[in-house]
């Protein structure tokens, strides 16, 4: 039952998210005020995303290490809060000054009124660095003591928040307001889970750190920073790239680059997100045994579970798009851009949603260097792949650059796993990506060809038409390729029986 809680609080947030574009879409469309949007969420946003994945994954461990110790667990608790305070703050203030040069290296080859927007719209999203040290740290903490529910139903509020911040920019006819207003969702972030976590320690007011916390915080966070950023860069790189395509180039693929997170991060987001303490915990413990069974777990359930999500909603990318977007300022030419930007960008949900997890496990083991270098490797990947590409597609070679990139990163976290910890990659594993990706593959396919036949129908019954398609494909497919590399009905059962079991508390 609480499982069920989980998954549906998952999609929910992950909905309300998706919600948030859609009003946005319907508003503002596809112009100038909504490139300057994107471009000012995107440029925080990554930095803001760096920070809250250090703190989730570098703290958390640090923090399960000590927990046998409460004195010292509070007291890290109440370091890293003034820790990640602080760097929040420097940031806030560097980006401020930074704004204007951001915006121009970033987007360099947008008109002066979209420029001038961005660096204000920017300005003041920084604003919401100060909130995200704190929120990450009640968030991890939330993790580290096995209490998932809570922290799974802020983000709905807070994008519900957002998603009225955005209505009142519209009838204000002014979109700064839906900036404002994101980062007033951060403040109510912050409040809410203080008070789910007044259980687990008591605030100590003060400014001192410990010269070891700063180090091993610092240390370990630093190369994850960079790792993330260089990630995300890969947002970047197409922003820049795009911003080359006219008015409105920005939003198109940012809506494609939303949608295609959508598919691929639904239910790893959550997988990566509950089996996280075990993989912090037996990476404590040395238990490389346990750890690689909880890894083919996970990425089996990911796999399994995002390949025939993928599949329908490519076959169907226009339907997807124009159901999602289609109203309002969003026209209909709006929608056959973005959906031809989601269909190449797809080519990449697979790969981007085994990120999260395999990440984590570096995380776990504190070996923070790795996703580092693969980020440099991807990163430059996708610069060179999408400047090649777009001089020869058009924008449609930015989103190609984009895939290409997250099978390279994938591909890097993989190879480097297999050299340094061997005993954690199973010969399941790779039969369930090679299953599901062949039986994804299949299933696409099969809609795609079966789409002329029903092209008549109702929207709706288009969906239920392709799903059927895509499920009476994939299903016995994924099976008879496990069945054909030996992997038993007993085993399969065993490993995708489901996500822990959580009790009524929200501990597994």
């Amino acid at each position: 039952m609480i499982v069920a809680a989980l998954v549906l609080l998952t999609i929910a947030g992950k909905l309300a998210a998706m919600v948030k574009d859609i009003v946005f879409a319907y508003f503002f469309g596809a112009s100038p005020e909504t490139d300057a949007y994107f471009i000012a969420n995107q440029l925080p946003g990554v930095i803001w995303l760096a920070i809250y994945g250090t703190i989730a994954s570098v703290f958390a461990p640090m923090y399960v290490r000590t927990m046998a110790n409460p004195a010292a667990a509070e007291r890290l608790v109440n370091e890293a809060i003034r820790y990640y305070a602080y760097a929040a703050i420097s940031l806030t203030a560097l980006c401020l000054i930074l704004a204007e040069p951001m915006v121009s290296i970033f987007a360099p080859l947008i008109d002066g009124f979209t420029h001038d927007l961005a660096v204000k719209l920017t300005s003041i999203m920084v604003l919401g660095f100060v909130f995200t040290g704190y929120v990450g740290v009640q968030s991890a903490l939330q993790q580290a003591n096995r209490h998932f529910v809570p922290p799974l139903a802020v983000p709905v509020i807070n994008n519900l928040i957002a998603t009225a911040a955005i209505v009142v920019a519209y009838l204000m006819d002014d979109v700064t307001v839906a900036v404002v207003g994101a980062v007033a969702a951060y403040l109510v972030q912050a409040v809410i889970q203080r008070t789910q976590t007044r259980r687990f320690y008591a605030t100590k007011w003060g400014w001192r750190i410990r010269p070891e916390t700063w180090r091993r915080l610092s240390l370990l966070s630093a190369p994850m920073i960079f790792a993330v950023i260089l990630d995300q860069l890969n947002i970047f790189i197409g922003t820049a790239i795009a911003s080359g395509f006219g008015a409105g180039a920005i939003s198109h693929f940012n809506y494609a680059s939303r949608l295609a997170l959508f598919i691929s991060g639904v239910f790893s987001w959550l997988v990566s997100y509950l089996f996280f303490p075990a993989l912090a915990t037996h990476a404590a413990q040395g238990d490389d045994a346990r750890n690689a069974d909880v890894l083919t777990r996970a990425l089996g359930l990911i796999l399994v579970s995002t390949a025939p999500a993928a599949a329908g909603a490519l076959a169907l990318r226009t339907e997807v798009v124009a159901l999602i977007y289609q109203r309002g300022a969003f026209q209909p030419d709006d929608v056959q851009t973005t959906a031809t930007l989601f269909g190449i960008l797809g080519l990449g949900v697979m790969f981007v949603a085994l990120r999260e997890l395999l990440n984590r496990v570096y995380f776990s083991y504190q070996k923070t260097m790795a996703p580092l270098l693969i980020g440099i490797v991807a990163a430059a990947v996708n610069l060179a792949s999408s400047l090649i590409l777009s001089d020869l597609y058009g924008i449609w070679g930015v989103a190609a650059g984009a895939s290409i990139s997250a099978l390279i990163f994938c591909i890097g976290q993989f190879a480097i796993m297999a050299m340094w910890k061997p005993a954690l990659l199973t010969s399941r594993l790779a039969v369930y990506f090679m299953a599901a990706v062949v039986a994804g593959a299949a299933a696409f396919l099969a809609a795609v060809s079966a789409s002329g036949a029903f092209v008549a129908l109702p929207l709706v019954a288009r969906f239920v038409a392709a799903g059927l398609i895509v499920g009476g494909v994939y299903v016995p497919l994924l099976l008879a390729l496990l069945a054909l590399f030996g992997v038993k009905p007993s085993a399969v059962h065993a490993d995708l029986r489901g996500l822990p079991r959580i009790s009524p508390d929200g501990i597994p």
